[in-house]
Formats: C-alpha cells, sequence, structure tokens
C-alpha cells in the first residue's frame, strides 16, 4: 500500500523529523550560574573580614586616644573619686550599724507606758547607750510581776536582772534594748 501524503510541498519539506543530538559539554548557562555561585561565595566570606579588620582600625585608634597624655587628669580624677567613694561607703556602713543599735527615746518611752499595768506606776526611765533602767511603785508583788511579763513581751528590750521589789512596792528593773529573739529595731 501507498502512503498518501496531502499535505502542501512547503510544509512538508520544513516539517521533516530530525531528531537533537545530545550535548556532552557544559552549557554556558551552567558555567554562568557557577560562577555566579562562586562569586556570592566569596563575597559572603570576605566582607565579614573586611569588617572585623576596620572596627580593629577603629579599635586601636581609640586605644591611642585614651592612652593620649591629655587624659591623664580624668583618669587621676577617677581614681581619686573610686578612693573617696571606699570611704563614703565604710562610713555609711557604721552609721547604719548604729543607726540599728539605737532606739528613739519617745519609742521608748511609750512603749513602755503601754504597758504598765494599772496599780504601778513608773517614777522614773533612764536610758544609756543599751541600758534602759525602769523604778516605779507597785501596789503588790503580784502587779510587778504582771509588769515584767508586759515588758518582756515587747520586742526590743531584754530584762537582764531580776526585778528589785522592797518591801514597801518600790522597784528596779534594768534591761538592755535588743531583742531576745534577735530581732533588730528599726
Amino acid at each position: 500500500m501507498k502512503d498518501i501524503n496531502l499535505l502542501p510541498e512547503e510544509i512538508k519539506s520544513t516539517s521533516s523529523y530530525t531528531p537533537t543530538k545530545s550535548k556532552s559539554g557544559f552549557s554556558i548557562k551552567a558555567v554562568i550560574i557557577t560562577i555566579f555561585v562562586l562569586i556570592v561565595i566569596g563575597v559572603s566570606i570576605l566582607l565579614p573580614k573586611a569588617y572585623i579588620q576596620t572596627l580593629k582600625l577603629e579599635l586601636s585608634g581609640l586605644e591611642k586616644d585614651i592612652n593620649d597624655p591629655k587624659y591623664s587628669e580624668v583618669k587621676k580624677v577617677n581614681s581619686e573619686l573610686a578612693t573617696i567613694d571606699g570611704v563614703l561607703a565604710s562610713k555609711a556602713d557604721v552609721m547604719d550599724s548604729i543607726d540599728s543599735m539605737r532606739f528613739p527615746v519617745n519609742e521608748i518611752i511609750v512603749s513602755v507606758n503601754s504597758v504598765v499595768p494599772q496599780g504601778c506606776e513608773i517614777n522614773s526611765i533612764k536610758y544609756s547607750g543599751k541600758n534602759l533602767f525602769i523604778a516605779g511603785q507597785a501596789e503588790n508583788r503580784t502587779i510587778a510581776a504582771e509588769l515584767v511579763a508586759r515588758i518582756s513581751r515587747l520586742n526590743f528590750f531584754t530584762i537582764t536582772q531580776d526585778i528589785k521589789l522592797q518591801p514597801d512596792g518600790k522597784f528596779e528593773l534594768v534591761m538592755k534594748s535588743g531583742a531576745a529573739t534577735g530581732g533588730e529595731a528599726k
């Protein structure tokens, strides 16, 4: 049987099938992409190194400026200020420790007055340093004992001696500031 081709002649001649040959070498696109990738990698490695070198140069310039003789007076003043700050800090520590050991006299009088039971009166209160001396009159021994119990409940005094109670009801009580439980007054 015979093949009949009804296509016009111009189409027949241009439409002939020719298989393409496979390329065995590198294409120009692959070479350009490879070169571009290598350039990007090179720049990403070299750029930080250049930046680090720039920073090192700036640092050496700043170190030269710091060591300049015109700043020696500032360094001297700063060292003197540091010495003075140290002395002031030590004095502030001493003052704080003294403040923590003392009690306001007004607070002492109010505290002692608030615990005095009925039938007892305080004739004198003497406060020197850490010691508090109380003298007064109690109607009987029970009231004097109640006074001692109430004073011992105050959080910033410790009774250092037994109460001296005379037969006529006069008493003397000696206490020391500072809590028996270790608390501090503020």
